[in-house]
């Protein structure tokens, strides 16, 4: 087993503003935004394949139990019998959000978010809306009704950057 270790350097900040009275209720604004770098130690790989049987048996062309299930093979550079591969990735992302209390018992939470990750060129066009509801039934904070929805994004693990050169 090889351990591998992630480098991973960070910037995040948030901005909240509160307005106690717009359009008919109070808001909360919230713009924010980050970036992480990442990268792992460079890891040798070797030019070779691997066959996996299920069984011990001898190999049978009647026998389909003795065929091979599994063959990886892991390419580099021509001539090259061992080489490095890297992983690097950039993250980013922004948001902006906004808190309404529209009545005294009902509240609104409305966003978008963007999300890119430089390691997933498809990542481009992840815009993700967000919508929230709050519903203090009775007024009284015993019997609330909460409603959530959005789009999300799942990061691509910097791992991944390895594992593709390694078993190609």
């Amino acid at each position: 087993m090889v351990n591998t270790i992630i480098h991973t350097y960070v910037l995040d900040d948030s901005f909240s503003y509160f307005v106690p009275q717009l359009w008919g209720g109070e808001h909360t604004f919230k713009l924010g935004g980050g970036i992480s770098w990442n990268r792992m130690d460079p890891r040798t790989t070797v030019d070779s394949g691997l066959i996996n049987f299920r069984t011990d048996a001898p190999y049978d062309p009647y026998n389909p139990t003795t065929y091979p299930f599994q063959f990886d093979i892991a390419i580099g550079p021509v001539g090259v019998n061992a080489f490095d591969v890297y992983s690097r990735d950039r993250r980013f992302y922004f948001f902006g959000e906004d808190k309404w209390r529209v009545a005294n018992n009902v509240t609104l939470n409305l966003g978008l978010r963007y999300d890119n990750q430089r390691q997933t060129p498809a990542s481009k066009d992840n815009f993700a809306p967000r919508l929230g509801l709050a519903w203090d039934v009775f007024g009284t904070g015993k019997t609330v009704v909460r409603a959530r929805g959005g789009k999300f994004y799942n990061y691509v693990p910097v791992v991944l950057g390895l594992f593709h050169p390694q078993s190609a």
